[in-house]
């Protein structure tokens, strides 16, 4: 597990190949660059917009405005979270495996 303190950290960890996460857990509401501005350019990008998003949010819309949808309604168990990775992660139980981690990007279940 690898984190980052706001989306344009996050994204230079990406775009340097620090990371090769199988999943990328993303709050919306960051400061600097905020998670909707970091789903713009993670979809934009080539290699990067193969890696699945898990948004965690309060957010009241979010799953209708984040596509695809993986969201996460704060606040969640552990439970949940060890789910979603389970069922979503590229390297989770049954997916193929690799140099591959999970990300966070500030979020806080």
């Amino acid at each position: 597990v690898s984190a980052a303190a706001d989306g344009a950290a996050g994204m230079e960890l990406l775009r340097d190949g620090a990371l090769a996460p199988c999943l990328i857990l993303l709050d919306l509401m960051m400061p600097g660059m905020n998670g909707w501005d970091f789903l713009r350019l993670h979809g934009r990008h080539p290699l990067l917009s193969k890696i699945p998003i898990a948004v965690a949010s309060a957010y009241p819309f979010a799953e209708n405005e984040v596509l695809p949808g993986i969201v996460l309604r704060k606040p969640f168990s552990p439970a949940r979270l060890k789910q979603m990775i389970s069922d979503h992660c590229l390297c989770a139980e049954g997916a193929p495996r690799g140099a591959r981690t999970s990300a966070g990007l500030n979020s806080k279940p």
